[in-house]
């Protein structure tokens, strides 16, 4: 199609519309006239482009001058622009650049693991916590389990007052007081029985006897003259008020 840009401009408003719908551009209804103008002209330069391009791929063509608008002269030092170039241009031998030296290097630095964290993480259960207690589940009317903890103070305690030889031949007992129905004082029990236990034992299980009793224990040791010394006191407590098994309905 051969369209002279120049005489755009003198057809009417009508003959532009049946162009632009020739060249098949898009919302050339609602265009006006200049704007219809501007459309044609960008796509009439579009096609010659085009057309080179596929008639003489291999030749250097120069464009048609008349098809592009001049642009205005930049005004400036050519100086400067000079400078910025050589700048910029990655091949300018003339622009050093900054070594690397040691002391603009910082490597990373891992942080020492602590000690107390790897604690955390091995997952083991301490044996103690070095407290003298002792404490008593009720798992039914006629059976209780005990549990207990003796610090290395108390044994020295008493490997003092019993002498080494004293304290091995001592031995290690729960004593299980009834106190049903009495204001227990420390001495005045219904009854009581010792359950001979090991020294390195730190539970047990115990055997009430009876149903509906109210008991107190002591873990302690009998020396070898007869005296029962205490090492971990515990509260009364009724087989009957709370029990580990679930009661059966």
């Amino acid at each position: 199609m051969n369209i002279k840009i120049g005489d755009l401009h003198k057809k009417t408003q009508r003959d532009l519309y049946e162009l632009a719908k020739k060249l098949n551009i898009r919302g050339r209804s609602s265009l006006s006239k200049d704007q219809l103008v501007r459309v044609i002209s960008s796509e009439v330069v579009k096609a010659k482009r085009t057309e080179e391009k596929v008639s003489k791929p291999r030749s250097h063509s120069v464009p048609d001058t008349s098809l592009i608008r001049s642009l205005p002269k930049k005004t400036g030092t050519p100086k400067k622009a000079e400078t910025r170039s050589k700048i910029a241009s990655p091949l300018d031998s003339s622009v050093s650049e900054a070594p690397i030296t040691p002391k603009t290097f910082h490597p990373y630095k891992p942080l020492p693991k602590s000690p107390s964290s790897e604690s955390r993480l091995s997952g083991e259960v301490p044996l103690g916590y070095g407290d003298n207690k002792i404490v008593l589940q009720i798992r039914d009317p006629y059976w209780a389990h005990s549990y207990w903890e003796s610090s290395s103070l108390m044994k020295t305690q008493l490997r003092q007052k019993l002498t080494e030889d004293g304290y091995n031949r001592s031995r290690f007992i729960l004593r299980v007081y009834d106190i049903s129905n009495v204001n227990f004082n420390g001495s005045n029990q219904n009854s009581f029985y010792d359950i001979p236990i090991f020294e390195s034992a730190t539970n047990w299980y115990i055997h009430l006897g009876r149903p509906n009793r109210k008991f107190v224990i002591d873990l302690g040791l009998i020396s070898p003259n007869g005296e029962f010394l205490v090492i971990a006191p515990f509260a009364s407590f009724s087989p009957f008020e709370c029990w580990i098994l679930p009661k059966r309905h």
